[in-house]
C-alpha cells in the first residue's frame, strides 16, 4: 500500500484501493466484469494507481480498520499524499457506473486546491 501511494504521488495520480473478499461473489464479479472492462482499464492506466488486496490479508485488515470499511468489496479513491478517502463505493458496481464516477478524478489532480470538492 505504501509503495502504491508513493507511486501515485510520483506519477501525479489518484490512488484507487480495492479491498475484496475471496468468499464474496461481488468481489469475483468486480474482477470479471468491472476491472476487465476496456474503458476502466484505460482510465486506470492513464489516471490512477490501483491497489488491490483481500480482507483476509493483514494489510487488507489494516486498511479496512483505517478506512472504516463497512461492506465488501469496497473501492476507494484516495489522496496519495494525505491518505484521505475522497470517494467510496461498496459491493458490485457496473463498469459504466464506475467510469462515470472516475471521470471527475481525471480532470483534477490531487494537488489541485479544487480537489477537495471531489470528496463525498
Amino acid at each position: 500500500f505504501e509503495h502504491a501511494k508513493q507511486e501515485a504521488q510520483r506519477k501525479n495520480r489518484w490512488l484507487v484501493v480495492n479491498i475484496q473478499s475471496p468468499s464474496n461473489f461481488d468481489s469475483h464479479r468486480l474482477n470479471r466484469d468491472t476491472w476487465r472492462d476496456g474503458t476502466i482499464q484505460a482510465l486506470v492506466e492513464a489516471y490512477f494507481i490501483l491497489f488491490q488486496t483481500y480482507d483476509v490479508a493483514e494489510q487488507g485488515q489494516e486498511l479496512m480498520a483505517y478506512y472504516d470499511v463497512e461492506e465488501l468489496p469496497v473501492i476507494l479513491v484516495v489522496d496519495p499524499v494525505t491518505g484521505a478517502p475522497m470517494r467510496r463505493w461498496y459491493r458490485f458496481i457496473e463498469a459504466v457506473d464506475l467510469a462515470e464516477n472516475f471521470i471527475p478524478f481525471t480532470e483534477i489532480s490531487f494537488d489541485d486546491p479544487r480537489a477537495a470538492r471531489l470528496a463525498a
